[in-house]
């Protein structure tokens, strides 16, 4: 966990010394030996904001210190298949 904060710490001091204001999601991947792994970042809100937002709205600000939030990321093929 420290490896993500120092990673969104360093990310959001960057963007902020370039004027930047706003929203920030860090896509990171963390291999079997611990490595953590930077896979891009978006200057909007993407999915994971909904998610924390939902947590915060169901379990309160400190959510986070009791337990880890994960989301899915649906096939593209299975997408193709639901029709309306």
């Amino acid at each position: 966990m420290d490896k993500l904060k120092y990673i969104g710490k360093t990310l959001g001091e960057a963007y902020s010394s370039m004027g930047y204001r706003g929203n920030i999601n860090i896509d990171c991947h963390i291999d079997k030996k611990g490595i953590v792994y930077v896979g891009e970042s978006n200057v909007r809100r993407s999915a994971s904001v909904f998610v924390h937002n939902f947590a915060t709205y169901m379990q309160g600000d400190q959510y986070s210190k009791n337990c880890y939030l994960m989301t899915h990321i649906i096939n593209s093929e299975k997408i193709k298949k639901i029709s309306f």
